[in-house]
């Protein structure tokens, strides 16, 4: 007899414990938690100084920082260049450097599919990875987001994104959201030193938000808005402030408990591992072991539940697999919300079934414990090339060259600016009196200096290169024209050595950060994407059962499945239309196969137009090719007889 197959995973969420909803309550008060965020945060000042320092240079800020003057105060070195009678000049050489590795980031079109580890899971991997492209694509643009979380971890050393399911009120929808995080308004224990963050116990970040979106989100009834309202009663409720919204100095200056903005409300949400009590479960039938909020009661309900399962179809209780289950102690991910004053506005079990927060980060290159970016290596040599610039300036103001000198009985009574003026004008004519000899030499003449070769330039062009040495992006990646004389082998090589260089810190965020994003995303959408939807996405080749997303399908693939990497370029796309063009005018593959995979934007008309030809020439054979020949015709495929042909071929097998 053959027993029928028990999905166990799906057997155990008919019998598991939903998580208790926890009631949103202001009687809860806790300061001496909020106290102890409030120094993981304080702890990160250093880190937080060094970006602020970084984020400076990057953005052309480079005189910024603070030296005594003659009278001892402490002055912006611009002001004190300026004082000395000097210009403050400065060539911002790190933003390039930073553009030219983010192009090279944009340049990579590789994308992430899921790939099942089973083959009979080929389909649902595909049906996976159709809806994460959907979500990172269609609804989040990743590729953007992603762009200016590769700027900030450039300049810091810090990545992180949130991912959450919510509300989109552009879309109209809930939808899984992706959102780049400011490093700012982030905290965490500071003693982690794992590059995967598997260490974190604790993080959390601040919000600042209008009275409006506080009470949208937390304000669940009258009473609780009434209760939010008398929380935050020092909030302005006037929607105006003075301060420029666009001063980055807003998100230099912080402060954990208040905001600078007195129209917003600052709400602490915290994310933290706790100590529990759960079951570990080993299940019989298939040998996985996993942790559940069960009771001894619970088990032996999920076990009965199996056992009658089995006993329908003839198997002896005695003779069915079941589970079994010890308590232990865990540690689980819960989540807090705080308002600055120790009110809990909300608080419970981390909702996700993936059991985790929903930050994504990379801490780069903890190092001895210590985060910071490329740019923070770029300062130094980036404030001497500003230094040489002034420098030069300064010698080429101060030096010697065509001043007129002219006698005083020569100026025929004549003011200097008078004389000055017909000097400097084009073909003009100064009239002078000879001197005592009558020779003019004597009551006129021109001084010209010439400017010593004192090396600033040759200064000035080490530190550049520098620059490109500690960067590893040398003029070659960046496009810059060979100079003369350069074999093409040569400047091969160069933008190999320049890819190389950063290859360290590029495939550390392409590698681990976005595959740990695209994985929390995907765990994201098998949980909430509860019903079968259309999420095909234009100009892809994806079978007809991967464009429909089935959640029942794809319920337990998610410990069958890795993230890998595909390329997804024209030129890749170009080569897999021959290799099909080739297979199915050599007799290799059929048309509709061919139409199936094929990313022509005839595609898939021709292939409904087959399906429905092929159903019309079981009463019409004759029909049925007249009526394809003109659906490839309105396709705009006619005019290629070897397109029209196939299409002949295909209705009449």
């Amino acid at each position: 007899m053959n027993t029928p197959t028990i999905r166990p995973k799906l057997t155990m969420s008919k019998m598991s414990v939903k998580k208790k909803e926890v009631p949103i309550v202001t009687s809860s008060f806790d300061r001496r938690k909020l106290n102890y965020y409030c120094q993981l945060w304080n702890g990160l000042a250093t880190f937080r100084k060094e970006s602020e320092r970084a984020a400076k240079y990057f953005n052309g800020d480079q005189w910024h920082e603070k030296i005594r003057n003659k009278s001892g105060q402490w002055v912006r070195e611009d002001e004190y260049i300026i004082s000395q009678g000097k210009i403050p000049l400065k060539q911002n050489k790190i933003k390039p450097i930073i553009r030219t590795l983010e192009g090279q980031f944009r340049t990579d079109t590789s994308k992430s599919v899921v790939v099942s580890r089973t083959p009979e899971k080929s389909k649902e991997s595909e049906m996976l990875s159709n809806a994460l492209q959907y979500s990172l694509t269609s609804i989040n643009n990743s590729r953007d987001l992603d762009a200016r979380v590769l700027e900030e971890y450039l300049i810091s050393g810090l990545a992180v994104q949130r991912i959450s399911y919510e509300y989109i009120p552009e879309l109209k929808k809930k939808d899984v959201l992706i959102r780049n995080q400011n490093r700012n308004v982030m905290f965490w224990n500071g003693d982690i030193e794992d590059i995967r963050g598997y260490d974190v116990r604790v993080i959390g970040r601040m919000i600042d938000c209008t009275i409006d979106e506080l009470l949208v989100n937390l304000g669940s009834t009258p009473e609780r808005c009434a209760e939010l309202k008398k929380i935050y009663s020092l909030a302005s409720l006037e929607y105006y402030t003075t301060i420029d919204a666009n001063n980055p100095e807003l998100f230099y200056n912080k402060n954990f408990y208040l905001p600078l903005d007195n129209s917003k409300c600052r709400v602490i949400e915290v994310w933290e591992k706790r100590l529990v009590e759960q079951m570990c479960i080993h299940d019989w039938m298939d040998g996985i072991e996993f942790y559940a909020d069960w009771t001894k009661s619970q088990l032996k309900a999920a076990n009965d539940l199996r056992i009658s399962k089995y006993a329908s179809n003839g198997v002896a209780p005695e003779d069915v697999p079941i589970m079994e289950g010890t308590q232990e102690n865990v540690m689980k991910w819960f989540f807090t919300y705080y308002s600055p004053y120790g009110h809990i506005l909300r608080e419970g079990e981390s909702p996700f079934e993936h059991g985790s927060h929903p930050f994504v980060t990379l801490f780069y290159p903890l190092l001895d414990g210590k985060i910071t970016g490329l740019a923070t290596d770029l300062i130094d040599a980036q404030r001497q090339v500003n230094r040489l610039l002034i420098m030069n300036e300064m010698i080429l103001s101060s030096s010697v060259k065509n001043t007129l000198v002219i006698s005083q009985e020569a100026m025929d009574g004549k003011t200097k600016d008078e004389i000055g003026d017909e000097y400097k004008e084009i073909g003009g004519v100064v009239v002078v009196k000879p001197g005592p000899s009558g020779r003019i030499g004597e009551s006129v003449m021109e001084m010209k200096g010439s400017v010593g070769n004192m090396g600033v330039s040759e200064m000035i062009q080490l530190y550049i290169r520098m620059l490109e040495d500690v960067s590893g992006v040398y003029p070659a990646m960046q496009g810059q024209q060979a100079q003369s004389g350069t074999s093409g082998k040569l400047y091969d090589a160069q933008i190999m050595q320049s890819t190389l260089n950063s290859k360290d810190v590029m495939d550390t965020f392409t590698g681990l950060f976005r595959k740990n994003r695209d994985m929390k995303v995907l765990q994201t959408i098998q949980q909430y994407y509860t019903e079968p939807i259309m999420i095909a996405i234009s100009g892809k080749g994806y079978l007809e059962t991967a464009q429909l997303y089935d959640p029942e399908k794809v319920k337990d693939i998610q410990y069958d499945t890795v993230i890998g990497q595909t390329a997804d370029s024209p030129v890749y796309r170009a080569v897999i239309e021959d290799s099909l063009n080739n297979m199915l005018f050599k007799g290799l593959i059929d048309l509709q196969t061919f139409l199936e995979n094929t990313t022509m934007p005839y595609s898939q008309q021709m292939l409904e137009s087959i399906r429905k030809r092929t159903e019309q020439a079981q009463s019409n054979p004759q029909a049925a090719v007249q009526g394809l020949a003109q659906d490839a015709q309105q396709a705009g495929v006619g005019g290629d007889q070897q397109v029209v042909d196939a299409v002949h071929q295909g209705i009449k097998q």
